[in-house]
């Protein structure tokens, strides 16, 4: 099926191979008949997701704000992935002074809060 970037922004997305998510998608893709077009059901169950964000439905998942500014120094094109690898230079970087702490992450009703947290021990690892 051709592409029409006139009406569409499309995105190339991956996800790990032997992963929950893919394994979820997979089953979701069964389920609904759509095991052809797993780019529609992303789309599809994206389009949920932010449906029931904006009728101030918690998502069963963590979730982080919308309104976040960008992280200074984050930058780079998305088209060829320059962005990413930047990225990913910068975090190991990070991670290199940054202690190791295993205790357990605690909630807060501030969600910028709990992305912080998250943001920290998932960076640490």
């Amino acid at each position: 099926m051709a592409q029409d970037t006139e009406k569409f922004l499309y995105f190339n997305v991956g996800l790990l191979k032997d992963s929950f998510t893919l394994e979820a998608l997979r089953q979701d893709a069964l389920k609904y008949h759509m095991i052809d077009h797993p780019g529609q059901l992303i789309a599809l169950r994206l389009t949920e997701y932010y449906e029931m964000i904006s009728r101030g439905q918690k998502p069963p998942a963590a979730s982080f704000s919308l309104d976040t500014p960008p992280v200074p120094g984050l930058t780079g094109s998305r088209e060829n992935g320059t962005g990413t690898a930047k990225a990913s230079s910068q975090v190991a970087q990070a991670n290199e002074h940054t202690p190791v702490d295993d205790s357990p992450l605690t909630t807060s009703p501030d969600a910028d809060l709990n992305a912080d947290e998250a943001a920290d021990y998932w960076t640490s690892m």
